[in-house]
C-alpha cells in the first residue's frame, strides 16, 4: 500500500487522461475493497486510492483496471477514485464514490446482572460511525433474547434462574452487520430447591431442614424468621442444615435462599414450624384432703396447646392426666390414689411434640383408712381394745366410739396399730371407726361396725315362790345392753339352780326344800355378762315330815302322832282323818310329836304330818292308817247308842 499526494507537477508532456467508469466493491465480511475501472489514455499504471473522512488514504497500485486496497478501517466512510500514472506524471482523478466499510465488532461486552430481580444490563465500546448493534443473550437451554438499541447498553429481562448464558453484540448499519463480539457468559442466580420439608425433632428440639435437586458449588441459605423479625440462618451446600439456638414455642416461617458467587437468588416459598413447646413452669400442688384430688398450678408455656401431668409414685409407676390450656394455669386431677408420696410434673404440648418435663414437686395423698379394724372388749373391765393394720403414710391413728343414741363420743389415738378405750359406761352401742393422719391430710373413716359395752348390771331382782311347787319365780328389771339373764341360787349347803330368759323374768325349779338360797341375775350379750346384781333370799317350801308313825292310847282314847323333823319348819300339823271323813288335827312347833282325843270309835284313822315356816306348808307326808283301840263288838254297840241318841235329839228338835 502507499499513500500517494495529489498529483501537482508541471511537465511538458501531456498527463494521463483519468480513468472512468469507476466501480468499488466491499464486502460486509471484511473491510477489504476491490477498484476497478476503464484504462485511460496515456497510463501507464494506476493507483487507486480510499481516503477516509479524517484524510487518512490507502491505496493500492495496478498496470491493469483494478486492484485491491487492504486494510481499511471499520465503521468508515471513503471517497474511493483512481489516478492513471506514467513516466512523468499523475494523470487527474477519476471520478469519486462514497463507501462505507462493515460496522466495527463490538468491543468491551460487559454483563451486570441482577441476580434476584434476573435484569440483565449489557454494556459495550464500539468505534465508527454511528450504527444500531444488537445484543443476543442465548441460554444453555436455547432460548435467546435479543435487544437492538442504538446505545451502547441494553437491558435485558426475566433471565431464568440457573441457567449459563452467552452474550454477543453485533453492529449494524443499512448494509453490514459487523461480527460478533466475542463471546461472554454470564451463569444466572441459582434457583432455589423446588421443594423442601423442615422437620423437629421434639427430643432435642433441632430443627433440620432437607431439599432435593442441590447443584454443585451452590449455597443454600436456610433462613427461619420469627413474628418479631428476629432472624436465624443456616448455611448447606448439599442438602441440608440444622437449626439448634431456634426459641422454643415460636412460629418460624422457612425459606430457602441459594447463592453461588455472591449471586443471591430468589427465595424459595415460605413453609411454617413450629418449634417444641417449651418447658413449663410447675409452681404449687393441693391435695384435697377429702377427696385425694389435686389442684396442679403452673406458669403457662410458650407454644402449648395443652399439658399434660405426670404423677409417679415411691415405685416409680406413673400415671398420667391432661389438662387443657384453657385452664388458665390450673389444672384439676381426678381422685388419686391414697396413702401415695407422689412426684409431680408438667409437660406441654401441641399436635406434633411434647416439652421436657418440668420442676418436681413431691405432694402426699391422705392415708388409706384403716382396714382389718377389729375390737375385743375386756368384759372385767369393760375396756374395748381396738387393733388395725397399718397405713402407709400415716404418723397415728384414732379410733372413735359413737354412742348410737346420740350420747358422747370416746376415742384413743397413737402411733402404733391398738389402742384401749377405757371408762366406758355400760350398756351402750357404739359406732366404731378408725381414722390415720398423715403429715398433710387425714383419711377417710374405716369401714364402720357395731360394738357395746359391757351389759349393765340387772337391777331390782325379785323372787315370788309357790308353796304348792316350791318354784321360785324370778324377776328384775331390764337392763341396757342385756340381750339374755341368767339367774343363779345357791342354797347354804353349797347346791345350785339356776333359770335362763331373753325376758326379765324365769323360774327356779329345781330347789331343794328347807333351805335358804342366795339368788342373783346378770345380763348377758353374745360377749361379755355383767357382774351380778344385789341378791335375795329365798326360803323354799319346808320339807315333808319323815318317819311319821301314829300309835292309839286306848286307856285314854287318844292318837299321839310322832314324825322327824323336816327342813325348814318352825311347826308341824298332823291331821287325822276318821272313816266318816271327820278330820282331827294336833299343831306342834318343834318336837317331833303331838296327841288327837276325842276320837271316835270304830274308825280306821289315816294321819298324815305337814311342816310349816310361817309363809308356806309343805306337802302331806304319806298317810298313816291306825285303827282305834275298842272290840269290834264294842264299837258296834258303842256306835248303835251313839246313833240313837243322835235320833232322838233330832226327833226332840222336830217336835219343838
Amino acid at each position: 500500500m502507499m499513500l500517494v499526494n495529489d498529483p501537482t507537477s508541471s511537465f511538458a508532456f501531456p498527463a494521463p487522461c483519468a480513468p472512468t467508469r469507476l466501480r468499488v466493491n466491499s464486502s460486509c465480511e471484511s473491510n477489504d475493497i476491490v477498484v476497478s475501472w476503464q484504462a485511460s489514455r496515456g497510463s501507464d499504471s494506476y493507483i487507486a486510492v480510499a481516503e477516509n473522512t479524517q484524510g487518512r488514504r490507502w491505496s493500492c497500485n495496478s498496470s491493469s483496471t483494478s486492484c485491491q486496497i487492504s486494510g481499511l478501517l471499520c465503521g468508515q466512510k471513503y471517497k474511493v477514485y483512481v489516478v492513471g500514472v506514467d513516466d512523468n506524471c499523475i494523470g487527474a482523478k477519476s471520478e469519486e464514490k462514497m463507501i462505507r466499510t462493515a460496522p466495527c465488532v463490538p468491543q468491551s461486552v460487559q454483563n451486570d446482572l441482577d441476580c434476584l430481580s434476573g435484569v440483565l444490563n449489557v454494556t459495550w465500546r464500539s468505534t465508527g460511525y454511528l450504527v444500531d448493534f444488537r445484543a443476543s443473550v442465548v441460554s444453555s437451554e436455547g432460548h435467546v433474547s435479543v435487544c437492538t438499541t442504538k446505545k451502547h447498553h441494553c437491558v435485558v429481562r426475566n433471565m431464568k434462574c440457573g441457567l449459563t448464558y452467552d452474550v454477543t453484540v453485533v453492529a449494524r448499519d443499512e448494509a453490514c452487520n459487523s461480527s460478533r463480539s466475542p463471546v461472554e457468559q454470564l451463569s444466572t442466580a441459582p434457583c432455589p430447591p423446588p421443594s423442601f420439608l423442615p422437620a423437629l425433632d421434639c427430643g432435642t428440639g433441632v430443627v433440620s431442614v432437607t431439599w432435593n435437586h442441590s447443584v454443585e458449588a451452590v449455597v443454600y441459605t436456610v433462613s427461619a424468621v420469627d413474628a418479631f423479625g428476629r432472624r436465624y440462618d443456616c448455611n448447606g451446600t448439599y442438602s441440608s442444615c440444622s437449626f439448634s439456638t431456634l426459641e422454643c414455642g415460636t412460629e418460624y416461617n422457612v425459606t430457602i435462599t441459594p447463592s453461588r458467587n455472591g449471586c443471591v437468588g430468589r427465595n424459595s416459598p415460605t413453609k411454617m414450624i413450629m418449634t417444641v413447646p417449651c418447658v413449663p413452669h410447675l409452681s404449687e400442688v393441693e391435695v384435697d384432703c377429702l377427696t385425694n384430688s389435686a389442684w396442679v398450678m403452673y406458669n403457662q408455656s410458650a407454644g402449648a396447646e395443652d399439658y399434660v401431668v405426670m404423677a409417679t409414685d415411691s415405685q416409680g409407676n406413673v400415671r398420667t392426666f391432661e389438662c387443657n390450656s384453657t385452664s388458665d394455669g390450673t389444672c384439676a386431677l381426678p381422685p388419686l390414689t391414697c396413702s401415695q408420696n407422689l412426684t409431680f410434673t408438667l409437660k406441654a404440648q401441641d399436635e406434633q411434640c411434647t416439652s421436657a418435663a418440668s420442676n418436681g414437686i413431691t405432694a402426699e395423698t391422705a392415708p388409706c383408712p384403716p382396714e382389718n379394724v377389729m375390737e375385743s372388749v375386756d368384759c372385767d373391765s369393760g375396756t374395748i381394745t381396738v387393733t388395725w393394720s397399718a397405713v402407709a403414710g400415716a404418723v397415728s391413728y384414732t379410733a372413735t366410739l359413737d354412742e348410737i343414741s346420740g350420747g358422747a363420743t370416746a376415742c384413743c389415738t397413737t402411733s402404733d396399730t391398738s389402742c384401749d378405750v377405757a371408762d366406758l359406761p355400760c350398756g351402750e352401742m357404739y359406732v366404731l371407726y378408725v381414722t390415720a393422719q398423715g403429715r398433710t391430710c387425714n383419711s377417710s373413716e374405716s369401714q364402720e361396725q357395731l360394738t357395746r359395752t359391757v351389759p349393765c348390771v340387772p337391777e331390782n331382782l325379785d323372787a315370788g315362790l309357790s308353796c304348792r311347787t316350791n318354784v321360785a319365780s324370778m324377776t328384775w328389771n331390764y337392763s341396757k345392753g342385756g340381750q339374755f339373764y341368767k339367774v343363779k341360787a345357791v342354797s347354804t349347803d353349797g347346791h345350785e339352780d339356776g333359770c335362763s330368759s331373753p325376758n326379765n323374768r324365769c323360774d327356779l325349779t329345781s330347789l331343794r326344800c328347807g333351805q335358804y338360797y342366795t339368788a342373783t341375775v346378770t345380763a348377758e350379750d353374745v360377749v361379755c355378762r355383767s357382774e351380778p346384781g344385789d341378791s335375795v333370799t329365798i326360803k323354799t317350801v319346808p320339807c315333808t315330815p319323815e318317819n311319821v308313825s301314829s300309835v292309839m292310847a286306848c286307856d285314854a282314847n287318844a292318837l299321839v302322832v310322832s314324825w322327824s323333823e323336816s327342813s325348814g319348819a318352825d311347826s308341824y300339823i298332823a291331821t287325822m282323818q276318821d272313816s266318816d271323813g271327820q278330820r282331827t288335827s294336833c299343831q306342834a312347833m318343834t318336837e317331833g310329836s303331838c296327841n288327837m282325843t276325842g276320837l271316835g270309835c270304830g274308825q280306821i284313822l289315816h294321819v298324815a304330818v305337814v311342816s310349816s315356816d310361817g309363809f308356806c306348808d309343805s306337802p302331806p307326808s304319806p298317810s298313816v292308817d291306825t285303827p282305834s283301840g275298842r272290840t269290834e263288838r264294842e264299837v258296834t254297840d258303842g256306835c248303835l247308842k251313839e246313833r240313837q241318841t243322835e235320833m232322838q235329839l233330832e226327833l226332840g228338835k222336830t217336835e219343838r
